[in-house]
């Protein structure tokens, strides 16, 4: 799909907006208190960050990079399977 340089800027734009609108959910969950995965019971992640669908979570107030250790363990072209 080849996309015109205004609407390229357009799509672009609404990237940007829907991104800083995300960042501000976080921030305002982290503002309530919360500083962890929000599927996490009884220490155990219950809900993985990355999914098969493309779907996964979008707003996170975890200090810890959940999303990239999983991001980390995904099998690569890179490496060889045991």
């Amino acid at each position: 799909m080849c996309l015109k340089k205004e609407q390229w800027e357009r799509e672009t734009d609404k990237w940007h907006e829907a991104t800083r609108k995300l960042n501000n959910l976080c921030f305002e969950l982290q503002l309530k208190g919360y500083r962890d995965c929000l599927y996490i019971e009884n220490g155990v992640k219950m809900r993985t960050c990355l999914s098969q669908e493309g779907f996964g979570c979008r707003v996170c107030p975890s200090d810890k990079a959940y999303w990239e250790q999983e991001l980390m363990e995904l099998p690569s072209a890179g490496k060889e399977k045991k």
